[in-house]
């Protein structure tokens, strides 16, 4: 039986996922100082969003997260490294009762896992856009994830979209749903980031 509303999600490019090269509390290399596109430039909540699509049997959920903090480190005007910290209990869906079963035991368990973190460990640019890879630590799993990424270095501040799926189950997000009213293993994961250039 297919899953009501389901095609925003299966067609999302599907993040690969592979354990972390590194761990997620590794710190980033300094940025250049003497570049004159260089530093730490900080994420801007007001200009950016953390969007996401999960779906069951009858219905598909929009969510999102409000609280979050982040830098981009710039080196010769070009992005070397994001890393990005969310607020797990900041999560709002388009139903109250859902908001609040996500933070509870059964997904995100924000009592025990507060935040999520993402660290890349490369940047890539290609012919088609860019490669992202990084460590995604959610719910006390930590996997290493490639997803493709839009990335701009402007003057004044870098923009990063990036639009995939994952299996929650690889993170141990494991809670099914009701028997008649089965929920998807895969979520969408939207980002649209900003970072101004730092001071």
């Amino acid at each position: 039986m297919a899953l009501a509303c389901s095609n925003e999600i299966d067609q999302a490019p599907v993040a690969e996922v592979h354990p972390p090269s590194m761990p997620a509390d590794a710190t980033m290399p300094p940025p250049t100082a003497d570049a004159s596109l260089a530093g730490a430039w900080p994420l801007d909540p007001g200009t950016s969003s953390i969007g996401f699509v999960a779906a069951k049997l009858s219905k598909t959920h929009q969510g999102s997260f409000k609280g979050f903090a982040g830098r981009a480190d710039v080196q010769e005007g070009t992005l070397v490294s994001v890393e990005v910290e969310v607020d797990l209990g900041s999560v709002e869906t388009d139903s109250t009762k859902l908001t609040d079963h996500l933070r509870g035991e059964d997904f995100f368990d924000v009592a025990q896992h507060k935040k999520a973190t993402f660290k890349s460990t490369s940047v890539e640019a290609g012919a088609e856009g860019y490669s992202l890879t990084g460590v995604l630590d959610l719910h006390g799993v930590q996997n290493e994830i490639t997803v493709p990424a839009q990335v701009s270095v402007g003057e004044q501040a870098v923009t990063l979209k990036s639009d995939f799926s994952i299996d929650r189950q690889l993170w141990g997000v494991s809670y099914p749903g009701k028997p008649d009213d089965l929920i998807q293993d895969e979520v969408k994961i939207s980002l649209d980031l900003s970072f101004p250039k730092g001071s």
